[in-house]
């Protein structure tokens, strides 16, 4: 054996060795050395044999599958290069599918030193990190579909910055785009104040596990210095070595106004409630009764002296009809017909007329 065999052999022994598909080029792109794991991969996915031994031309091999695969034309692009020295190395992913699953693989070229300027070739299967790669992408899909469609305010904030924003983010801190606010501190974009209750969000979230952080309210700082209160919703989780936050914010100006409006409705019922109280007082005093009438509700109500004269219970809210059955038939005419006209068209009236009580004599 001549000292060229012998390193011949030890080269071949070296690729035998290596769990990745291997080939060695020459000058021309003719393959030199193939290892085992090149010959295993080809007879398993049923490749003519006399196209991946030694003395093959891989080139031609690329060139001739380029004119069924565009994404080979690259491939052979490339290799070119390298063997020609036009380029040091090259990386290329491509798909290789089987019938039975989908494969991505991964080519790695790369020129040899020496006098025979030869090309190292490596083919390594990357389907992991592909199925990784495009799972990222559907979740990354998914969370910008979220914010793109939700009524709220919603950003991304990585390690403190903002990283995205939907259109609703941008309106609420009276940007013109969500991009105005890209690049900012999360801090700068609230008063001082509410800054510490911020920060403290930091320290959580320290796991891939996302943390949910319940609502609380903050006043958000805009462009042109106004504040407006939102609810804020935090989920955070730590994204390798990053601090990650989606931040949720909803406007709570509307639902302040109908706190407010909610407190004066309470406020102007309770006022009634003295009012009636008092008109009670002064109608038990003076044994006169009173009543009112709602037209929106269609609502009677009567003082307490009113139900006492018409011998009914104290709380009694009769129907206008009921109400009018109270007095003598030949009157009840007379009062549907005033009180209509003053519901109807705001007239005033004044009339004497019968009633007759439940429990007693016509008054």
């Amino acid at each position: 054996m001549t000292p060229n065999d012998r390193s011949d052999a030890r080269l071949q022994a070296v690729l035998d060795a290596l769990p990745a598909t291997c080939a060695v080029l020459d000058a021309n792109g003719v393959m030199t050395f193939v290892n085992q794991q090149w010959r295993e991969f080809g007879r398993s996915n049923d490749a003519d044999p006399a196209t991946i031994q030694p003395g093959v031309n891989y080139l031609e091999v690329c060139r001739r599958s380029a004119a069924e695969d565009p994404r080979a034309s690259s491939i052979a692009k490339g290799l070119e290069q390298v063997v020609s020295g036009r380029r040091d190395d090259l990386t290329l992913d491509y798909p290789c599918h089987s019938p039975t699953k989908k494969r991505w693989f991964r080519l790695y070229a790369a020129r040899l030193v020496g006098p025979d300027h030869g090309t190292l070739i490596t083919h390594v299967e990357v389907t992991p990190l592909h199925r990784q790669a495009k799972q990222l992408q559907d979740s990354m899909a998914q969370s910008r579909a979220f914010r793109d469609s939700s009524p709220n305010g919603v950003m991304l904030v990585i390690d403190g910055k903002v990283a995205s924003a939907n259109v609703v983010a941008a309106r609420l801190w009276r940007e013109s785009t969500p991009a105005a606010l890209f690049g900012h501190s999360i801090n700068e974009l609230f008063t001082p104040e509410q800054r510490a209750v911020l920060t403290a969000t930091e320290s959580r979230g320290t796991s891939s596990r996302p943390e949910y952080i319940a609502p609380f309210e903050m006043q958000l700082r805009r462009k042109d210095g106004s504040t407006l209160a939102v609810e804020t919703t935090i989920i955070a989780w730590r994204d390798g070595d990053r601090a990650t936050r989606q931040i949720t914010f909803r406007d709570l100006s509307e639902l302040i106004t109908l706190r407010q409006a909610e407190e004066n409705v309470r406020l102007a019922k309770a006022e009634a409630s003295v009012m009636t109280s008092l008109l009670n007082s002064a109608s038990r005093l003076a044994k006169v009764g009173g009543w009112s009438y709602d037209i929106t509700a269609d609502e009677l109500r009567w003082t307490e002296q009113t139900c006492l004269i018409h011998g009914v219970p104290l709380d009694h809210s009769p129907t206008f009809e009921e109400a009018v059955g109270y007095y003598a038939p030949e009157d009840r005419e007379r009062v549907t017909t005033a009180v209509t006209r003053c519901k109807t068209e705001g007239l005033p009236y004044s009339l004497r007329a019968t009633l007759e009580p439940l429990d007693g004599p016509p008054l």
